[in-house]
C-alpha cells in the first residue's frame, strides 16, 4: 500500500480548496463565572472537601475558564483566551506547595 510523504498532506489539503477557520470572538462569563466558582469552592472548603492551597488553583482555573475580570457576555478572541490560561498557569507554578 501507497503511503504519502508527510509533506503531501498540507499540498493535498490547499489544492482541494481548504482553507483555516476564520478567527471567531467568544462569549465569555466574566466576573458573574468567577463568581459562582468561588461560591463553590468557598462551600468545599467550609465542608473540609477542599484546602485553602486547592482553592486558590481553583480561583486560578476559574478566572482563566471564565475570561478574565470582565463582563459577563464580553466577547473575546481566542488569543485572550490562550493568554489568560498560561498567565494563570504561570503564576499556579510559582505558587508554593
Amino acid at each position: 500500500a501507497f503511503v504519502a510523504p508527510p509533506f503531501f498532506f498540507p499540498l493535498a489539503l490547499a489544492a482541494a480548496g481548504y482553507r483555516p477557520p476564520q478567527p471567531q470572538e467568544i462569549q465569555i462569563a466574566g466576573r458573574d463565572g468567577i463568581s459562582a466558582f468561588q461560591i463553590e469552592l468557598l462551600n468545599m472548603i467550609n465542608s473540609d472537601l477542599l484546602s485553602e492551597h486547592n482553592y486558590k488553583l481553583g480561583i486560578k482555573i476559574a478566572t482563566a475558564l471564565c475570561g478574565g475580570d470582565l463582563e459577563k457576555n464580553t466577547l473575546v478572541d481566542e488569543d485572550w483566551l490562550l493568554s489568560l490560561e498560561r498567565q494563570s498557569f504561570i503564576e499556579m507554578v510559582k505558587m508554593p506547595l
